[in-house]
């Protein structure tokens, strides 16, 4: 019996050189790119590079070699616009604080929104009166937003950066470029729901010290760390972007993972039965400490590990 086998794909091999080459010029000192904001500014073209592969790459014979060449030239084209532009879109760094009290709020609703850096979030010290405190870096194109709004006994806080860029939209704009931290802590006691929306960089986000309501996660471009508290009964939505996202379960916190996955990879470890493609520890229908954890998967890599 003859088996017709799908030609492999020239796309991704070349996708992953190209990227792997702009790490090591980027180490070595050749370039002074700041590379996380390239990715941010030439995701379409990785997003059009996918669709060539899915239509024409894996054809057989001459389509694979032109859908590979026209891969290389729109890669070599973004770079070139990158350069061009990059000294456009460079700025000082600024720190500022910030700070915000509890008051008389028994719970409260936490939105923050990065576009690109490095976002780190933890838990404030014991019996803390403050909602959040931090330090945050921005250029000095960019506006800080700080806003708090009270409805009841809850509190509504949103921080957030909005970039004004000194070159026109169409040249692959997409946000500021600087390698800039925002490390933030956040209140133990109080009951939090949290939503983060992360752009491009990498994102530390500690949350096994907070007691959670809901968690809304949706990630952009990079490397995205998140550990989980072992107590509460809440849900968590995640999607997931480019690059890859590793998620750490305490072993005692009992959980429903279900996964619509992307175009990438899913790993799922620790002590977890499988139905119809979700996953579940042995005591998640009789525990009062549960999480039920919906993941959407984007480009890249999906790592779900259990810890003591």
């Amino acid at each position: 019996m003859v088996v017709n086998r799908r030609p492999k794909s020239l796309v991704w091999p070349l996708i992953l050189i190209s990227i792997g080459i702009l790490f090591l010029l980027k180490n070595l000192g050749v370039v002074d790119w700041n590379l996380w904001s390239l990715l941010l500014r030439t995701w379409p073209v990785i997003i059009i590079a996918v669709g060539l592969d899915l239509i024409f790459g894996r054809r057989s014979g001459i389509w694979s070699v032109i859908t590979a060449g026209v891969v290389i030239v729109l890669f070599a084209g973004a770079l070139w616009i990158f350069d061009v532009s990059e000294n456009n879109w460079s700025g000082d760094l600024i720190t500022k604080s910030v700070v915000q009290e509890i008051g008389d709020a028994e719970e409260a609703e936490i939105d923050i929104n990065m576009n690109i850096g490095i976002l780190k979030i933890g838990a404030l010290e014991a019996e803390s009166d403050l909602l959040i405190s931090g330090e945050v870096e921005i250029s000095d194109f960019e506006e800080l937003s700080d806003d708090l709004e009270v409805s009841g006994d809850t509190l509504k806080y949103t921080l957030s950066s909005d970039a004004k860029p000194y070159q026109a939209e169409w040249i692959l704009n997409q946000e500021v470029d600087n390698d800039k931290t925002w490390d933030l802590r956040l209140n133990r006691e109080l009951m939090l729901d949290l939503a983060i929306d992360t752009g491009v960089g990498k994102f530390e986000i500690d949350l096994s010290e907070l007691r959670i309501s809901k968690l809304d996660l949706n990630t952009g471009v990079g490397e995205v760390t998140i550990e989980l508290p072992s107590e509460g009964n809440f849900r968590a939505d995640v999607s997931g972007g480019v690059g890859k996202l590793t998620l750490y379960l305490p072993s005692d916190l009992a959980a429903g993972i279900y996964i619509d996955g992307g175009l990438g990879n899913v790993s799922v470890s620790g002590d977890f039965t499988q139905r119809n493609g979700n996953y579940f520890t042995q005591n998640y229908e009789s525990s009062s400490d549960q999480i039920q954890l919906y993941i959407e998967g984007g480009i890249g890599a999906i790592w779900i590990e259990q810890i003591d």
